[in-house]
């Protein structure tokens, strides 16, 4: 990391003091900088004599195809740290309503049929106001209006209440937009 580090200030420092008027080619010039840069690096550390310096290919397809893969790289891990923020705030979310993402693990319908009459129910959060509006207020489900919109029992809703409440929140918070696309919900009458 050290080495990426100098190597890229170097290279930035090649970048600013280059004067193309001297007729010197840049490639060649940025790779001298670079060079010294880390020789003097290797030098100020206490091993330096063990290490070997690579020396840079004079290929310039070569230097854009690395700077692309560190790119590629580089979005990866960002990606990966948004997704990790997501889910620590979907975590926090949860707590509010007593759920951690241990219970979402643990009682996630096994039955496909289930599963896929939770979502469905988890839909009507989406399209009727009154009931997101009861649930983040009171931190429960709407149990009556949830068995009258659905026809389901009461008993699977309490028994997915957890799940319910969980695919609800991702729906329609749009700091959960991006967990949307990991759910396949199953597909309605009109074909939504």
């Amino acid at each position: 990391d050290d080495e990426l580090s100098i190597g890229l200030i170097a290279f930035n420092e090649a970048i600013d003091s280059f004067d193309s008027k001297k007729g010197k080619n840049f490639w060649a010039y940025a790779r001298m900088v670079i060079h010294r840069r880390l020789v003097d690096h290797f030098r100020r550390e206490s091993g330096w004599k063990k290490r070997n310096i690579i020396s840079l290919p004079d290929d310039p397809v070569w230097v854009k195809r690395e700077a692309q893969l560190a790119l590629t790289s580089f979005r990866r891990e960002e990606e990966a740290k948004e997704r990790a923020e997501m889910v620590s705030l979907f975590a926090v979310s949860l707590q509010e309503y007593k759920i951690s993402l241990h219970d979402l693990v643990r009682l996630s319908p096994k039955h496909r049929d289930t599963k896929e009459n939770l979502m469905r129910a988890a839909l009507l959060f989406r399209d009727e106001p009154r009931l997101l509006e009861k649930l983040l207020e009171t931190k429960q489900l709407p149990l009556k209006e949830l068995i009258s919109y659905t026809g389901l029992s009461r008993k699977v809703l309490e028994r997915g209440r957890k799940y319910l409440i969980a695919l609800a929140l991702i729906l329609t918070q749009r700091e959960f937009a991006p967990l949307r696309s990991l759910i396949n919900f199953p597909v309605g009458k009109e074909g939504e």
